[in-house]
Order: structure tokens, then C-alpha cells, then sequence
């Protein structure tokens, strides 16, 4: 234990020696968040973001802040900082997507998971929200052509499933759904969604 605990310092040393960024106030912007108070956070990122305008973790956090504040435009202009100054991180566009399908939008959202598709191939968030989105957009070619790329990661998905089935299904090929949904009852004996297919699509 006494080793790891030298460790560790010792690595905290360097990551703090490593980075020229000012993060005494960073403590009293976690407690401000615990309490809720938004505006209050973000005033302290803003203090060390006056100063260090091109640090990913002081844009990153800003991001988040201001999403939780539902300042969203401030919010994805920081996250799309944070991804410039990290270019290869797949992180601001986890959070941009993710931000996107919670507004529902839709064309917001399909642009940000392809970005986070194009860093992490198989990203799970990133297949099934491109897909979302463009079930919402009716763009179920796109969506079908996306689906099965992410079954051949991910084949007992039941979510993934779902995915296929309801793009069929809302594509007008009610068969080839069924024979998805078939799978899924396998995968997923208690799924909500295949239940409720069933139901409005009896033979």
C-alpha cells in the first residue's frame, strides 16, 4: 500500500509539473456543482478559462457546465474547442452527440456521431446514435446500411436489433422485421418492443 500511495504521487508530480494550467480553483467548481449551483461553477472554470483559453480539460469542463447550466450554444462551443486542441479524443463528440439526442436534434446529433465514428470505429454510442438519428430524420436506408455494420460488432444487441426491425418495419418490409424480432425474443425474451410489434403485426 505505502508503495503504491509513493506511486502515485509520484505520477501526480509529473502530470502537475507537466501542465502550465492553474487548477487551484477547479476543487471549488466540483462543489459548486454538487450543490447545483451552475452559474457559480462556471464562473470558476471561467477564471482559469481566461487564462488558459486552449486547455482541453478547462474547455471540456466548461461544456459540460454549461449543458448542465442549459446554456447549450456556450456548451458546444466549448466541447468543440476541447476538440480541436485534442483532435484524436473522443470525448467532446460522446458529449455533443449525447447533448444533441437529448434535444432532439436530430441533423446536430447525426453530424456528431459520424465525428465520433471517425476516431472510434466501433464505438457502441456512436453507432447507436447515428442510427437513432437517422430513424428520426426517416432516412431508413442509411439507417439500415449503419445497423448491420453495428451487428456485426455488436450481433445480440437487443437495442441494435430493435434498430433494424423498426426501420424495416417503417420501410414497409413488415416480413424481413419479423424475422428480426424473432431473433430478439431469443436474445431478449421480456423486450417491450418486440412484444408490441407482435401485438400490431399478428399473421
Amino acid at each position: 500500500m505505502k508503495r503504491f500511495a509513493f506511486l502515485f504521487l509520484i505520477l501526480l508530480g509529473s502530470v502537475c509539473y507537466a501542465s502550465t494550467v492553474d487548477y487551484t480553483g477547479i476543487y471549488d467548481s466540483y462543489n459548486l456543482e454538487a450543490q447545483k449551483k451552475y452559474g457559480d461553477a462556471i464562473a470558476k472554470m471561467t477564471e482559469i478559462y481566461s487564462k488558459n483559453s486552449d486547455d482541453y480539460f478547462v474547455n471540456y469542463r466548461l461544456g459540460w457546465l454549461f449543458s448542465l447550466d442549459q446554456k447549450y450554444k456556450n456548451s458546444v462551443d466549448h466541447y468543440k474547442r476541447a476538440a480541436i486542441n485534442n483532435p484524436t479524443s473522443v470525448e467532446p463528440w460522446l458529449a455533443l452527440s449525447s447533448l444533441m439526442v437529448n434535444l432532439a436534434d436530430w441533423k446536430s446529433a447525426l453530424g456528431y456521431s459520424e465525428e465520433l465514428i471517425k476516431r472510434d470505429s466501433k464505438s457502441y454510442y456512436g453507432h447507436l446514435r447515428f442510427i437513432l438519428s437517422n430513424i428520426r430524420l426517416k432516412s431508413y436506408d442509411a439507417a439500415l446500411e449503419k445497423v448491420e455494420a453495428a451487428l456485426k460488432l455488436y450481433p445480440t444487441d437487443p437495442v441494435f436489433l430493435e434498430q433494424k426491425a423498426f426501420a424495416l418495419a417503417e420501410s414497409g418490409k413488415v416480413e424481413l422485421a419479423r424475422k428480426v424480432v424473432s431473433e430478439l425474443i431469443i436474445i431478449s425474451p421480456s423486450n417491450v418492443y418486440a412484444k408490441t410489434f407482435l401485438s400490431a403485426h399478428k399473421e
